[in-house]
Parts: structure tokens; sequence; C-alpha cells
């Protein structure tokens, strides 16, 4: 039974001549994909500017989590104070989910500028130490 591959930018059918090996149905896709993938990355917001700057109104504390593996299901982390900002511990660098919530433990969600996630950098890791 042959699986039909598509391309991971467009969603086309590959090309039976493409190599199997391909992600990209074209140079045109893999070139496009890319400036995709780099204008993501610009919309990501470093934690030590934003976190307390992007904090909806009424926000009293944050949350961060991070996919464990591929698939597997957010590990959270926090609660954490906005006001005053208490910098987040988290177990690895990387780009983490955050959620605001209110006083009371109401979620308020996540300020549509920090969807693209929130990039945590090695200073805030927490260690074993």
């Amino acid at each position: 039974m042959d699986v039909e591959r598509r391309c991971r930018h467009c969603g086309r059918a590959m090309r039976k001549s493409i190599t199997a090996t391909a992600k990209y149905c074209s140079d045109s896709c893999k070139v496009m994909a890319c400036r995709q993938r780099t204008k993501n990355r610009a919309r990501l917001v470093s934690a030590s500017r934003s976190i307390e700057q992007c904090a909806p109104d009424g926000a009293a504390y944050y949350r961060l989590g991070m996919r464990g593996g591929r698939f597997g299901p957010l590990q959270f982390y926090g609660p954490f104070t906005v006001d005053p900002l208490e910098p987040p511990t988290v177990p690895e660098m990387g780009i983490y989910q955050i959620n605001y919530f209110d006083a009371s433990g109401r979620d308020l969600g996540t300020p549509e500028i920090l969807e693209m996630g929130i990039f945590i950098r090695s200073a805030l890791i927490k260690t074993d130490r």
C-alpha cells in the first residue's frame, strides 16, 4: 500500500520522482517554509522584558507550560507573581506557553503578542543544587 506523501508547506501531493526523504514539493516551497519559520521566530518575545509588560489588566500570577516531547502533554510550572515580578524557574531553556491568572485564580488567557510562546533563557533554569 502506497502512502501519499504531502508537502509540509503547501500540502500538495509529492511527485513520485522526489526522494523519499524530501519534506517539500519544490525549492520554492522549501524557501517559503524557511521564511515563515524565520518570521515566526521573530515574533517570539524574550521573557526578561515581556512577562510583566504584556500581562493583561488584573493579572496577579502567571504559569508556564512546555510540551513533554513532540506530542506529550503540557507540563506546567508556577504560579509566579506578576507584580512584583517573580522570575520563573523552569527545568530547561526553551519556548514556553504562558497563561495569566487574576488574584482569584480565574484564567485570563494569553495575550496575542505571546501566542507564539515565550523564550526562557538558561539564566532562569532551576537547578537541584
